[in-house]
């Protein structure tokens, strides 16, 4: 049989596999990571979509057990039940707890991308010479379960650029940042990247005040150490404006994940994307399968077996449901009304330490009795107030699972602010939220969707320039005359933040619709200014220019014809 071919080779030596994954996701690979390391244990990961689906380590202190444990899905009682009445008879963990009701198969889903990014992580840290070689195959389309649980890819570069970085990646990549004054790319996807307060406090520092790295690391946002490793997942996942053109930030063009995208996808088939064709019949290329057979690996690491659960999955519809069942449900319904006035943690079921993983996996519990499509007909008279208890549930996810976002509301709850207050700050995320989707719908061309997202943004905080100048180019886009209005919204927001290359850059493309391509083009070469690799605006100016002199060469031809004449 000929062998698959080799997208990618070499050592971690010269690629480390956090920038390796910032390559897959770029580039949209997919294969099969084959990693050996100096001693011959091998490990290999399935790429799917640019991004980890499944992972075979040679050898992992990452147990699924620990995972679920960790989640609070699995307690140790119930982890010995598990050894004990397996003891006889070897059966996986996740099989295990689904035939007995112990957890449903969006839980589960949600533990084994846990376990999968931790094992990415591990893998991080191999030594610098092990060799890679992403092949055009499946080589674990037989390990484990049929699915794969691909995980958030963001996220997890972002964890492996900070907390795996190598001194000396970091120092080439600060080398090369020199002492210009770095900011912030204005569409840099950084909610998305799940930062913890050190990073986001940052992130934050660069957008009020473009600073060299020098000034940076007297910040005090964090320790010297730290910031360089930031600046160093800043600059490779392309987040910093460094005043020449680049590509597109990195997972710009990620699908944001919502509840109906968690429970696992069955099978890939050819015809979908991502698909890689299965090799599971051969061993890792270049000797023999990795070092553990599956009867020599401990119970604890096992994923569930080749049928993936049946459990009902969000968005489906419950079955029908008695007399006293609907009274139950009434009666929990009416307390989550309640509910109302309460934290998000208490809305969530959510102790104040929880983590986002904990978090997610509350919130995915919770949608799949509470989703308002999942009412069975003998509920369907509750539609209106279950679906106001879900908002709420969703709001409290969206909230607590951004750690930017988190950290602004956690202050509002420590310094005991009046409930209208703490409305005030809850109205202020909701806005940054809107913003969010706002920008993902303006990439995919959704002008509508967008615009009724800009819109909501910028009445719920319309103190932020970038929301008023956004809103006012979506609402201009809808419209062939009456400008009036939206420009001087887009003047407020220009004098507000007279730097900020996104707002000039709206406000010149305002002004050419309304008719004005002098004063358009007056903006477009300020963006330029500001921004010297700015493509869009460079294009602008370069067109303006070709038509203002093919218009003055046809002039100079009539008149000249006239005065032969």
């Amino acid at each position: 049989m000929p062998s698959p071919p080799v997208l990618l080779r070499g050592s971690l030596a010269q690629s480390p596999l956090p920038e390796l994954l910032v390559r897959f996701l770029d580039e949209q690979l997919a294969g099969t990571l084959v990693l050996q390391e100096p001693s011959g244990a091998k490990s290999a990961v399935l790429i799917v979509r640019g991004a980890p689906a499944k992972a075979r380590l040679a050898q992992s202190p990452v147990y699924l057990a620990d995972v679920l444990n960790d989640l609070g899905i699995l307690s140790a009682e119930l982890r010995a039940r598990y050894l004990e009445e397996t003891r006889e008879a070897k059966q996986h963990l996740g099989q295990w707890l689904v035939r007995r009701g112990e957890v449903d198969d969006t839980s589960l889903y949600v533990a084994l991308r846990e376990q999968l990014r931790r094992q990415v992580l591990f893998l991080c840290d191999l030594p610098p010479g092990t060799a890679f070689g992403l092949y055009q195959a499946n080589y674990l389309d037989a390990w484990g379960a049929s699915a794969e649980w691909r995980v958030k890819p963001l996220p997890l570069i972002w964890r492996a650029l900070v907390d795996k970085a190598r001194p000396d990646r970091v120092a080439l990549a600060l080398q090369e940042l020199g002492d210009r004054r770095l900011r912030m790319r204005f569409e840099a996807p950084i909610m998305r990247y799940h930062m913890d307060k050190s990073e986001a406090a940052l992130v934050n520092v660069l957008r009020a005040k473009p600073q060299p790295v020098a000034e940076l690391l007297r910040s005090g946002v964090a320790t010297e150490e730290r910031v360089r490793c930031i600046l160093y997942a800043l600059h490779h996942t392309r987040q910093l404006d460094l005043g020449v053109p680049l590509r597109e930030p990195v997972g710009l063009r990620e699908p944001p994940e919502s509840p109906q995208s968690v429970p696992p996808p069955r099978r890939l088939t050819p015809s979908q994307p991502g698909h890689v064709s299965p090799s599971s019949r051969r061993r890792l290329p270049s000797s023999a399968n990795l070092s553990r057979s599956p009867s020599q690996r401990g119970v604890s690491d096992e994923v569930p077996s080749t049928t993936p659960p049946t459990g009902t999955p969000v968005g489906s519809v419950r079955p029908p449901c008695t007399p006293e069942q609907v009274q139950a449900f009434e009666k929990e319904l009416e307390r989550r009304e309640q509910l109302e006035k309460a934290d998000f943690y208490e809305v969530l079921e959510v102790d104040r330490r929880a983590d986002v993983a904990s978090i997610r996996a509350s919130f995915f519990k919770l949608a799949k009795n509470w989703h308002p499509d999942r009412l069975a007909p003998e509920l369907e008279h509750l539609r209106e107030r279950v679906t106001r208890v879900f908002a709420r549930m969703s709001e409290a996810h969206q909230v607590l699972s951004d750690p930017q976002q988190r950290a602004q509301y956690e202050q509002a709850l420590t310094q005991g602010d009046a409930p209208e207050e703490q409305e005030q700050v809850l109205a202020v995320l909701r806005a940054a939220t809107a913003f969010q989707r706002a920008e993902v719908l303006m990439k995919k061309r959704d002008d509508v969707g967008a615009l009724k997202e800009a819109r909501a943004a910028y009445e719920g905080d319309p103190s932020q320039a970038e929301y008023a100048a956004l809103y006012a180019w979506l609402e201009a886009r809808q419209r062939k005359e009456d400008f009036a209005e939206l420009i001087r919204l887009m003047d407020g927001a220009v004098e507000r933040e007279p730097e900020n290359v996104r707002i000039r850059w709206y406000r010149g493309q305002l002004l050419k619709r309304a008719g004005k391509e002098a004063m358009a083009m007056r903006e477009f070469r300020r963006v330029v200014e500001l921004s010297p690799g700015h493509v869009e605006a460079q294009r602008e100016l370069r067109v303006y220019e070709m038509r203002r002199r093919s218009e003055s060469g046809a002039h100079q031809g009539l008149f000249s014809r006239w005065r032969k004449k």
